[in-house]
């Protein structure tokens, strides 16, 4: 069996080894013109992406002021300070109810207090009073406050001296505050600036309590309040600004950002590269935030992009910063260099130089390879022709010559059954060994069992023949398929009780009695192929099921036996023609390998599919599924 398969290899060595070894000789001179080239170019983009990535990363190092104050945040993304001011970053906290716990009062607090909340909202007169007598009853610290900060009022209405007294001492307590929140020592002062007395504050403390201690209000103080200029007011927005910035970016606060220092966010139209800076001596860790917009940012990087004198004709350049392109380029171009430089955050920024246009890196190799690879072509050519031409003509001859010897093996071997089962059978009665009448019906039956099989083999061989040659013709007509399934169960019964197989037939189908289009001879060859396999395969006292079930859009015939099973890495090849599972020499079942085959080219040629389900140890199903024309 070695020679046949020599005499290509040999063929081939001596048309294309020679060809080999000038291409060869010819490839290698070429690779190191251009590994060469590649080499130098490599070096140069990696200067250039190095001092690219360190010049970006100065001009990033010192952004220009956000139009917002600083933000402060802790590992956890928390607001910690706004403007390096803690005060400045609660104003979600100032905005939010602060309703007073009246369970603290007793029940004659309770009562008065109640008593003056009612009086003031109705505008009763004995509202201070009231005030006073709450005043007098010693109640919880933030309900005392709230009632002086309320009698104050009332005294200014009624311009008693005791008001300015009365805020200037609220004033002096920074933490209760009313129920909506607001700080009471922020509304004393304000009143006391509209009181104009001795007490009055500045216009700049009081502005500048106004933005220190934002609240709801801070904006109408900012307004009323005339300050020396402007300032306090231009700090108020920055901050306002700085808080809408921190709730836009706080989802994205978390996790790995405070790990890579910096991250992009999208805000107010445009998107920002936030990087974040660890403060000196901040115990727990605090972090500082700086936002860049990406034009500055792209901006900074266009201010410091090389020269064209000092950079690569043939390459293109990507940036990218702390995880995002800046400048975008296509990946699928060989890499030449890259070169990484990090902020002061730990932000990393990324330059890479991508092979762009090879064709001006390798002029001059290409020039030469045109001219090679000419020669190479032409020699190339004229030896394929040649050898393409004999390999496939010796592998042509030597696949039909195998597929012949298989098949002739595999009918002679089938046939010879049969045969000499009629021979043995026939000379036995011929000799008048078989005297009985009933001894010799039973040979008579089983030399026209043997007959039927032996015609079944050649017909199929024949229709095997006439499928390889592609002159198979099919004619449909419309037939009644519980007939043919009846017949066809009839011929194959006297075949199942010889193998002691029971043959069981079910029609699930609704409509059978609805004629079908089909080729009756050949769908009946094809099912007599499924039951005859199923039969061969099935043990002694095995059953095989025949049956057929409407679909939505035709009908399922189905052959289903418990014998071995097929496993499934053979469901596809068993369909193959000549395939067998086993040895040739050693088969368990009768069959030239070309049965199921036919049942495939038949459902093909109905338009429909053939299935199997099968298993080792779980039988098998073959369903024919063929849709109505």
């Amino acid at each position: 069996m070695d020679r046949p398969e020599a005499q290509p290899r040999f063929l081939g060595a001596l048309i294309l080894l020679p060809l080999a070894l000038l291409a060869g000789l010819g490839i290698f001179s070429l690779r190191q013109d251009r590994a060469l080239a590649e080499i130098e170019a490599k070096d140069r983009c990696q200067d250039i992406a190095a001092n690219y990535a360190r010049a970006i990363a100065a001009a990033l190092q010192n952004p220009a002021p956000a139009p917002f104050s600083e933000i402060t945040i802790d590992t956890n993304g928390r607001l910690v300070a706004i403007g390096g001011s803690s005060s400045r970053a609660v104003m979600t906290e100032n905005a939010s109810v602060h309703p007073l716990a009246e369970d603290a009062l007793t029940d004659e607090q309770l009562q008065t207090w109640r008593a003056a909340c009612s009086a003031e909202y109705n505008k009763k007169g004995d509202a201070p009073a009231l005030l006073r007598k709450f005043i007098k009853l010693s109640p919880p610290s933030v309900f005392l406050t709230n009632a002086r900060y309320d009698l104050a009022l009332e005294d200014a209405e009624g311009n008693d001296p005791e008001a300015e007294e009365l805020f200037a001492e609220i004033g002096k307590d920074r933490g209760p505050t009313t129920e909506a929140g607001v700080p009471l020592f922020l509304l004393a002062e304000y009143q006391l600036w509209k009181l104009g007395g001795r007490e009055k504050p500045s216009s700049e403390s009081l502005c500048s309590n106004a933005v220190e201690y934002p609240t709801l209000i801070s904006p109408m103080l900012l307004t009323s309040v005339e300050s020396s200029h402007g300032k306090w007011r231009d700090l108020w927005q920055r901050d306002e600004a700085a808080r809408e910035f921190y709730r836009s970016v706080k989802p994205s606060l978390v996790g790995e950002v405070m790990n890579r220092g910096a991250l992009w966010t999208h805000w107010d139209g445009t998107d920002w590269l936030i990087t974040l800076e660890r403060k000196k001596n901040s115990s727990p860790p605090q972090f500082s935030i700086a936002a860049l917009p990406d034009s500055q940012v792209a901006t900074a990087v266009k201010g410091v992009e090389p020269t064209e004198q000092h950079s690569a004709p043939y390459a293109s350049v990507g940036i990218e910063i702390a995880g995002q392109e800046l400048l975008e380029t296509n990946r699928a171009w060989p890499l030449l260099a890259r070169a990484d430089a990090t902020l002061a955050s730990g932000a990393k920024i990324t330059v890479s130089e991508y092979l762009a246009r090879p064709d001006l890196l390798f002029a001059r190799a290409r020039v030469r390879a045109e001219w090679f690879a000419a020669l190479i072509v032409i020699s190339t050519a004229v030896a394929l022709v040649g050898f393409v031409s004999a390999y496939r003509g010796f592998h042509q001859q030597r696949r039909l010559g195998e597929m012949k010897s298989n098949f002739v093996s595999s009918v002679s071997h089938e046939l010879r059954a049969p045969i000499a089962s009629i021979r043995l059978l026939a000379e036995n009665l011929e000799r008048g060994k078989i005297a009985e009448p009933a001894k010799q019906k039973e040979y008579f039956g089983l030399m026209a069992q043997e007959s039927r099989r032996l015609a079944m083999m050649i017909e199929n061989v024949l229709d095997f023949s006439r499928i390889e040659r592609g002159a198979k013709q099919y004619e449909f007509d419309a037939i009644d398929l519980g007939a043919l399934l009846d017949n066809t169960l009839q011929l194959m019964r006297h075949w199942a009780e010889e193998r002691q197989v029971r043959l069981v037939l079910k029609k699930d189908c609704e409509t059978i009695a609805t004629p079908f289009s089909c080729d009756p001879l050949a769908l009946q060859q094809a099912l007599i192929n499924l039951v005859d396999n199923a039969v061969k395969h099935s043990p002694s006292g095995g059953k095989v099921t025949i049956g057929l079930e409407c679909t939505d859009g035709g009908i399922a015939l189905w052959v289903e036996d418990n014998g071995t099973g097929i496993p499934s890495e053979e469901h596809e090849k068993i369909f193959e023609r000549f395939y067998r599972r086993g040895s040739e020499l050693r088969r368990e079942t009768q069959g030239i390998g070309i049965g199921l085959s036919i049942v495939k080219h038949i459902v093909d040629a109905h338009g429909g599919r053939v299935m199997v389900r099968s298993a080792p140890g779980q039988g098998s199903r073959f369903t024919m599924e063929l849709p109505r024309r």
